[in-house]
């Protein structure tokens, strides 16, 4: 077994919480860091049903991509869905460590990801920075169609939506994962002939009509949960760790 600090090194030693944006937080969300740590549960969110997991399965440490204590509050309600689940966390002794920007930022990343499942090549940051949420890379020339299946199919996608000519040649290929259509300028700038991100707004959609930049709107959830296997990768020769089995889709499409 480890302590929970231990744990933080490894981690951190690969996304140092330095990387996170000032408005996050990353690192140590509930517990102690002088905890031992048991078993580890893996999973992108901390939900109920995540919670009930560790509890059966005896782990008390969570580690999730989105922190379950985002922004500032004023009091604990058992009543509020947060409220709640900060109740159970406490109660069962199980801490929580999350790494969210930071992880969004560095290599083996969330965005860094999703360019190795679509084995993009010759990846860059788009920033004059070391390290960005927006990653670019180049693809074998394909039609936006043919592009547009590879992505579903890379992701185990049951639909993906999309803009742009399906004929379209797409070479040069713009990600970031989660919410992140606001880059979408840099995206163009660097010239993308397609980009990849969820939860893309009306007026960004138009904009990016209008450029000629294909939008594929992956899904936030699903762009970003393949890289928690690089946090299992991370400590599974360390420690007794698991992916989450419960907690596998958000939406349910038709």
């Amino acid at each position: 077994m480890l302590k929970l600090k231990e744990i933080r090194e490894i981690i951190e030693l690969n996304m140092p919480l330095s990387l996170q944006e000032p408005w996050d937080n990353s690192g140590l969300i509930i517990g102690s860091e002088d905890a031992t740590v048991s078993k580890v549960l893996i999973s992108l969110d901390v939900t109920d049903c995540v919670i009930d997991e560790a509890v059966r399965i005896g782990a008390n440490l969570i580690i999730s991509h989105h922190p379950v204590i985002f922004d500032g509050i004023k009091n604990i309600d058992y009543n509020t869905p947060l409220g709640n689940r900060i109740r159970k966390l406490i109660k069962n002794d199980i801490n929580v460590l999350s790494y969210h920007t930071n992880f969004d930022k560095v290599i083996c990343g969330t965005s860094d990801t999703v360019c190795k499942l679509l084995k993009l090549e010759n990846v860059k940051n788009i920033a004059f920075d070391e390290l960005s949420f927006c990653k670019i890379g180049e693809i074998t020339p394909m039609p936006l169609t043919e592009f547009v299946s590879l992505v579903k199919n890379s992701f185990n996608l049951k639909n993906i939506k999309y803009l742009g000519s399906d004929n379209k040649l797409i070479s040069k290929v713009a990600v970031v994962s989660g919410a992140g259509s606001e880059f979408y300028k840099e995206a163009y700038d660097f010239g993308a002939d397609a980009f990849i991100t969820s939860e893309v707004k009306h007026h960004i959609a138009i904009d990016c009509m209008e450029l000629g930049l294909s939008i594929l709107d992956a899904g936030h959830f699903e762009t970003e949960k393949p890289a928690m296997e690089n946090l299992y990768k991370l400590l599974k020769d360390k420690i007794e760790v698991s992916l989450t089995e419960e907690y596998t889709e958000l939406f349910k499409y038709m």
